[in-house]
């Protein structure tokens, strides 16, 4: 009987544009992420070129959110998780 071959996923690559949908596919992104405990790059795509590093979507506020991390937490926590963002 043969074992099945598991895959291992070093890293997940999000193109955001800072739309709504954009959003979504971010969140599962970094779902994607915590279950593969590896790396997120996210880079922002757009026919504009004015972008704002606070326009990125929030990764510590969402493991907030989701209870990953506390509020109070450190950069330090999400490392803690086995990603790299």
């Amino acid at each position: 009987m043969n074992t099945p071959t598991r895959l291992a996923i070093e890293g997940i690559f999000h193109p955001s544009d800072f739309s709504e949908g954009s959003h979504v596919a971010f969140l599962y992104a970094l779902k994607l992420t915590l279950a593969a405990r590896c790396r997120l790059r996210v880079l922002h795509v757009s026919h504009h070129d004015h972008a704002d590093w606070h326009d990125f979507p929030g990764v510590r506020d969402t493991l907030v959110r989701w209870n990953f991390i506390p509020r109070e937490g450190s950069r330090a926590d999400v490392g803690h998780l086995g990603i790299d963002v």
